[in-house]
């Protein structure tokens, strides 16, 4: 069982908050549209089948990396009822004349999205041969009644930038629960002044167990991506 903790260290992206009803499993629950030049402040609409729990993508931007590769990244936002679970982001690029191209999917850097919580994604094609006029991103997840683990906490962090030109990210975790934390899964999203994501990366703890009460240390960084965020967002994923 995945369960996570959710804490947000500087600023959060909006959340717009609506209702759905409950649902076996959802499927495409909605899309978004955009050029291959970053997109600012690009939200989605939920969707209005009440079946449907409402996952919002938001905040879209794009860049090509070192290796040539076209990146999408942004956040995806549970504004439904349910915690939602295994959230699937699908990008359809195209050429000028409206051809696909190619497609490529990834997941949600948490694995369980609670209500009214975002989570980064990053989305990159298998090939650097895609450089996509417009895409399109379709996302599905499945409904799931798993918690997040309740009492990690994200202490003292601090940024710089290191000799490569990377965002560095320095901290700790203090675990305030009863219970040993196994996996401790820390997540960075970068934003820019206007609040859209331009990045994110991760890293575990140090310590592959935090017992109850007890205190780890993390160093997270953007490299190989040099960027200066105006923000960022800490999250954390544990077992």
């Amino acid at each position: 069982m995945k369960k996570a903790l959710f804490t947000s260290v500087v600023f959060a992206a909006a959340l717009l908050c609506s209702c759905g009803s409950a649902g076996a499993k959802t499927s495409a629950v909605t899309s978004l549209s955009g050029t291959s030049t970053p997109v600012s402040g690009t939200k989605t609409t939920a969707a209005s089948t009440p079946a449907h729990p409402a996952l919002q993508i938001m905040g879209v931007t794009s860049y090509i990396d070192e290796n040539g590769y076209y990146n999408l990244v942004g956040e995806v936002l549970n504004s439904g009822d349910y915690n939602m679970e295994n959230v699937d982001i699908i990008a359809t690029y195209y050429d000028t004349s409206g051809k696909v191209i190619g497609t490529a999917d990834a997941n949600t850097e948490l694995y369980v999205i609670s209500k009214n919580v975002s989570a980064p994604f990053n989305i990159i094609p298998d090939s650097n041969k895609i450089q996509p006029a417009t895409y399109k991103l379709d996302v599905q997840a499945d409904m799931t009644n798993d918690r997040p683990f309740s009492g990690l906490t994200v202490q003292n962090d601090s940024a710089s930038i290191d000799d490569t030109g990377s965002y560095d990210i320095t901290g700790q975790v203090k675990n305030a629960s009863t219970q040993p934390a196994d996996e401790v899964k820390i997540i960075a999203t970068y934003y820019d002044a206007a609040k859209n994501v331009i990045g994110t990366s991760f890293v575990y703890a140090n310590d592959a167990e935090i017992a109850a009460g007890h205190i780890s240390t993390f160093e997270l960084s953007s490299y190989p991506q040099q960027i200066r965020p105006a923000g960022y967002k800490l999250q954390i994923e544990a077992q």
